[in-house]
């Protein structure tokens, strides 16, 4: 089973800031690739929980993952590739530091549409004064974002 799955943003168009995530095992005497662009615009820290890029690739790939195959997958590294905007920054010699990633995405999260939002909707035109709305506007925000990759993907 080889498979490769894009996971776009809302506007259907790639992913500003994505990275190729991709796993090869040996099943049944077989070689088996599954890779999944990931958009790192739509995940939060569930992507470094334990298990959860295996998961990702298995259900994108059609990969039952209550299954033998999985289990054997699961033993796999993963490996990526690909890096777009600032995934390539973390980067180096065919690794990815997807922690360090993910800890300095805040310094990369445009709120220029929130600020928007928030001016238009709620009259708020300071969003710094306001880190609890703030905050409610971008968990909403990212939630919306994973809604879509949701039925992208059926």
């Amino acid at each position: 089973m080889q498979g490769e799955t894009r996971i776009m943003s809302p506007s259907n168009q790639s992913a500003t800031h994505s990275i190729v995530a991709s796993v090869t095992y040996s099943f049944k005497g077989e070689v088996h690739t599954l890779s999944l662009q990931l958009d790192l615009d739509t995940f939060g820290t569930d992507l470094l929980s334990p298990g959860v890029l295996h998961h990702l690739l298995a259900t994108d790939n059609a990969l039952d993952t209550y299954s033998y195959e999985f289990e054997i997958m699961e033993m796999a590294e993963i490996t990526f590739s690909d890096p777009v905007g600032h995934a390539v920054d973390f980067f180096h010699q065919g690794t990815f530091d997807l922690a360090g990633y993910v800890a300095a995405r805040e310094n990369y999260f445009d709120w220029t549409p929130l600020r928007a939002i928030a001016a238009e909707w709620l009259q708020v035109t300071d969003l710094d004064s306001r880190p609890e709305l703030a905050g409610a506007l971008k968990a909403a925000y990212l939630s919306g974002l994973e809604q879509c990759r949701k039925v992208e993907n059926g």
